[in-house]
């Protein structure tokens, strides 16, 4: 019988960087989890990890599917530093957890701007990131990253279940204690020099896309990514455009 349930003792023993790790069987969202945290004074380092999200948090709004033992659901807790870049963070956190998909499942895996992780077209991890800022500064940054590991027992719901994809196929023996334990060390061994590997690992790059606006969708072809992450668009009509946040799809 396979043994993947997440197990703190285990993640523990490949940890390369200094980590504390709450986890719960079930919780509404290991972002608010670790937010009460960050607020009582929980230092760079804190995880909260669940094996379920009641009420798991996407972008934009959006709710994150989080069912119970097929999943990665972990949020990790930073404060920031002068060396620390806020806004490149997330895409950071991109790189990180594509190596760590990769370095586990010997796949392959790419990132669509700014932070979805894909797997043969098929997004399999979501990553949102939010900063507690007081007097204006920026206290804590709390990212939170849903990894769909194992396709779930009842399927995905219906309005997502032709872009979801999962790491597995089924089932491995300590795959998300291993995965879990690697976004970790890599996401607190955060450097500034990661650009040309995120453009690397790009499925957009080169790639006609549409480019989601709150009254429009506009067609476009992605020309590269900047030193801020920025995305570089050639709408149709020839004039271009530096996206430094929005909402892209790739055509087929």
């Amino acid at each position: 019988m396979t043994n993947d349930r997440i197990n703190a003792e285990y993640i523990e023993k490949l940890l390369k960087v200094k980590a504390t790790l709450t986890i719960h069987g079930t919780t509404d969202s290991t972002n608010l989890d670790l937010k009460e945290l960050a607020k009582a004074g929980a230092e760079t380092g804190t995880v909260v990890i669940a094996e379920n999200q009641k009420a798991g948090r996407g972008r934009l709004g959006r709710q994150f599917y989080s069912p119970s033992h097929s999943g990665i659901y972990m949020s990790l807790l930073i404060r920031p530093d002068e060396k620390t870049d806020t806004g490149l963070l997330t895409a950071y956190t991109a790189v990180a957890v594509c190596n760590a998909l990769e370095e586990v499942s010997g796949e392959k895996f790419g990132i669509k701007w700014v932070n979805d992780i894909l797997k043969d077209g098929k997004k399999v991890c979501g990553i949102l990131a939010e900063a507690g800022v007081e007097n204006g500064k920026t206290e804590y940054i709390i990212v939170g990253i849903g990894i769909n590991v194992y396709p779930p027992n009842e399927g995905f719901p219906e309005e997502i279940k032709n872009i979801a994809g999962s790491v597995f196929d089924s089932p491995a023996d300590n795959a998300r204690n291993e995965i879990i334990a690697k976004i970790i060390n890599n996401f607190f061994s955060y450097s500034k020099g990661f650009i040309e590997e995120y453009k690397r690992k790009s499925v957009v790059l080169g790639k006609e896309i549409s480019v989601h606006k709150r009254d429009s969708v506009k067609k476009a072809l992605a020309l590269d990514i900047d030193e801020n992450c920025n995305l570089l668009v050639k709408y149709e009509n020839g004039e271009t455009e530096n996206l430094s946040f929005g909402e892209i799809s790739v055509r087929v």
